[in-house]
């Protein structure tokens, strides 16, 4: 509400009485405004199961003109309202709507709905899918109320599940809907986050205004997003580092110099975060930092709304198709939400099973590869449906380690497509095993992403590639392509293939993930880097190494991938650095001056062409845009032993990251796939 009454606030230049008539205008409003608040600051704490209670208890207050006092019952408590005299009524609005899907405006004195507050959505034409966001009714409203907070100088911390678009949201609102005044910094913490470098990376970020008063540069503002706020280990004494570092900015408004011992005040910057709910490795942050945040609590999408942004997506995409194929569109999406939430319900991840961790990302990566289909290959709806079998199962069905599991994935395929699809899994379902990739081809021009027809001319064209890694690497790989291993290789090219694609192979020593990574990534005309760990190799080194791969990304335009193997992690910050990366693209306090000098020459044009002030910060915007576009983070990590639980607990991108996709080596049947007993007897010669 304080928002509202800012334009009103006298000042030296325009006292109270310039304000008269506009504030008599304003009168009328402060009632609607009043309850529009009251949804936005104490209704925005409310998860997506409690609001229709709070909405209640809305209209409750409104409309209860005779009662002297009104009992409520809200969760099993009794909640005593005082007496209202006249009733209050919301223009706009029918008795009983749920408030939360409307928005006060000023300027016709009603309730709208938050749709009708945004021009009509449309994909620009020659949109890239990764860059391609979707309002919603949840995201435009929590948008607003961040955008309104923020713009007043007012913190805000969002807390909510993995997926829900919080990152998304504000890293989007800050460079492309800020003012031009307002500065971004995002910093990304782990349970390894070290309160030094944290702090160092925020001095980084600051000019001296005058003697120990510091800030961003003159004119701007600064707002520090800081993602995962909860995620930074408990020391000892059960306190967070990085977290009472900034909770002593907010109580004392700056920090100390470590070099010179002396307090410096930090002004003009304003604190946003985003956290997912405690448990794992998250913890519950002090009341004494959550004082000072504005809380605007995201909530898993409604139904109606993942379908919307889908819809609209996969419209785009396969508007070139056959009606009967676009005709599937709304099938695909209620079977995907389907499984989805049925895995949320039976697969649940135990210390054997640490990684089966699930979000509505899921649901964007089934759509990613679906959406790479072109309709001069996907001519018939059988062969999408295929497809979104094939993604459903490289999404969620790569993640199984055993067979109980895998017949659990093979029923819901089988029920979807039964209900939803209304064919016949053996019509679906004509060939042993079911494959898509876009490396058949080699001498094409233009690669598309199609079936695996002939399994048998699919693993002759790998041994091609293979035959020719080994004629020009140096590091030569007597492979025996049997079949398990061509449909590994194939699923790592499919997640290379795409924008920012990372994976996560889980697997034992000597199961082939780094010699199929090698293979992949040739496959898919990439440059493989990897790391050389040798006596007295440390952070220093790790750090140089990883530089140079991300310049080679950012600078050189060149796309890389980073391959890494727990074998190689000779301190746990190795993996934080890693986090970082995933989550994006960036590493604190990796560049010195020279770097930063040669990546501002290299992307000046770059930040031009995305509309952007080619000034320090812009730049290394763009930088970062480059180096997650070319950057594919292949991890080969071993799920046996305590140590891969611990990693995942600590560094939660490795699983939930925008871009990362699971790949456990199964050894069981596939769901719909018989192995052929041909597939060993190159192996066993």
């Amino acid at each position: 509400l304080d928002c509202y009454f800012a334009p009103f606030q006298p000042t030296e230049l325009r006292p109270a009485a310039a304000f008269k008539e506009e504030v008599a205008e304003f009168v009328s409003h402060i009632t609607p405004l009043f309850f529009f608040a009251m949804v936005w600051s104490v209704g925005a704490t409310c998860e997506g199961s409690t609001r229709p209670a709070f909405s209640k208890l809305i209209w409750a207050i409104l409309n209860e003109e005779k009662h002297e006092r009104l009992e409520l019952e809200v969760q099993g408590m009794n909640v005593e309202l005082p007496p209202v005299q006249d009733g209050i009524k919301l223009a706009g609005l029918d008795i009983g709507a749920f408030i939360y899907d409307y928005f006060y405006d000023i300027q016709k004195s009603q309730w709208v709905p938050w749709m009708e507050t945004i021009p009509a959505f449309e994909i620009p034409r020659s949109a890239q899918y990764d860059e391609i966001v979707v309002p919603s009714v949840d995201s435009v409203r929590l948008v607003y109320a961040f955008q309104i907070l923020i713009t007043h100088d007012k913190h805000v911390l969002c807390p909510g599940p993995t997926g829900t678009g919080k990152s998304v949201n504000i890293s989007m609102w800050l460079q492309k809907q800020a003012p031009e005044h307002f500065q971004g910094v995002f910093v990304n913490f782990s349970a390894q986050t070290h309160v030094n470098q944290f702090q160092d990376l925020i001095d980084s970020k600051l000019e001296k205004r005058r003697r120990g008063v510091y800030g961003p540069p003159a004119g701007k503002k600064m707002v520090l997003f800081v993602d995962d706020l909860n995620m930074p280990q408990k020391e000892y004494y059960g306190a967070q580092p990085p977290i009472e570092l900034l909770r002593q900015w907010h109580d004392h408004g700056g920090w100390y110099n470590r070099k010179e011992l002396k307090k410096f005040d930090i002004t003009d910057m304003i604190m946003a975060s985003a956290m997912g709910p405690p448990g794992g490795g998250r913890t519950f942050i002090t009341e004494r930092l959550k004082r000072h945040y504005n809380v605007l609590a995201y909530s898993d999408l409604q139904d109606e709304s993942i379908s919307q942004i889908f819809r609209t997506i996969a419209s785009y995409f396969f508007a070139g198709f056959d009606e009967s194929i676009q005709a599937t569109i709304p099938c695909m999406i209620m079977s995907t939400v389907k499984i989805f939430k049925q895995a949320l319900q039976d697969l649940l991840p135990t210390p054997a099973k640490s990684h089966y961790l699930f979000n509505l990302r899921d649901i964007w990566r089934v759509f990613l590869g679906l959406c790479t289909l072109s309709s001069k290959k996907a001519n018939h709806r059988d062969i999408v449906i295929r497809c979104w079998c094939h993604e459903i199962q490289r999404v969620f069905g790569d993640r199984l380690t055993d067979e109980q599991d895998a017949g659990w994935m093979q029923k819901q395929i089988t029920s979807c497509l039964e209900e939803d699809f209304q064919v016949q899994v053996e019509n679906v379902f004509v060939r042993e095993r079911l494959l898509f990739a876009s490396f058949l081809n080699q001498d094409a021009d233009q690669r598309y992403y199609e079936e695996v027809t002939n399994i048998q001319a699919m693993k002759e064209c790998i041994e091609e590639y293979l035959e020719e890694y080994n004629s020009v690497s140096s590091l030569q790989m007597p492979l025996v392509m049997f079949l398990d291993a061509c449909e590994h290789c194939a699923r790592i090219c499919r997640v290379l293939s795409q924008p920012s694609g990372n994976v996560l192979l889980l697997g034992v020593g000597g199961s082939g993930r780094q010699s199929l990574t090698r293979l992949s990534t040739y496959m898919n005309e990439c440059e493989c880097f990897q790391i050389e760990v040798a006596k007295g190799y440390g952070m220093s080194e790790f750090r140089d190494d990883i530089k140079k791969c991300l310049m080679k990304c950012g600078v050189e335009d060149k796309v890389q991938v980073f391959l890494f193997c727990d074998t190689q992690i000779v301190k746990e910050d190795f993996v934080e650095a890693i986090n970082n990366v995933l989550n994006s693209g960036d590493v604190p306090n990796l560049y010195a001056n020279e770097d930063m000098e040669s990546i501002s020459g290299a992307c000046r044009q770059l930040c031009q062409n995305m509309g952007m002030q080619p000034n320090k910060a812009n730049l290394f915007s763009a930088y970062l845009s480059r180096v997650k576009k070319n950057v594919h983070v292949v991890l080969a990590f071993s799920p046996v032993g305590d140590g891969f639980r611990s990693r995942l607990r600590m560094f939660p991108s490795l699983v939930n990251c925008d871009d990362l996709s699971c790949i456990s080596v199964f050894l069981g049947p596939r769901p719909f796939e018989h192995r052929s007993d041909g597939s060993f007897n190159k192996l066993d010669t």
